[in-house]
């Protein structure tokens, strides 16, 4: 299905921009472990970037409880790497 590719493409992306090993892993558990990085770095950061961080896990939950074949778990995910990406834009001015 188009959407189960588009989670998994969106998972795929995610994983790479904050670095979880993605080999040998199956998706649910790769979103687990992505779950669990971004709770990690929001806890140990602050500010704008502790918000983005928590804010890109609590959409990863919430698309694990809904499941990768509703639609509004590729609006989820697509949320996801919005706000990674605006994380990693911003831990790297900020560590410049």
């Amino acid at each position: 299905m188009q959407q189960d590719t588009f989670v998994k493409d969106a998972t795929l992306q995610v994983a790479a921009l904050i670095g979880t090993p993605t080999a040998g892993v199956g998706l649910g558990a790769l979103q687990q472990a992505i779950h669990d990085q971004l709770r990690a770095a929001e806890a140990a950061t602050g500010g704008k970037l502790r918000d983005l961080w928590g804010h890109a896990a609590a959409n990863v939950g919430a698309a694990q409880w809904i499941g990768a074949d509703a639609e509004t778990s590729r609006e989820l995910w697509a949320t996801v790497l919005d706000y990674v990406t605006s994380a990693v834009e911003l831990q790297a001015a900020v560590t410049v």
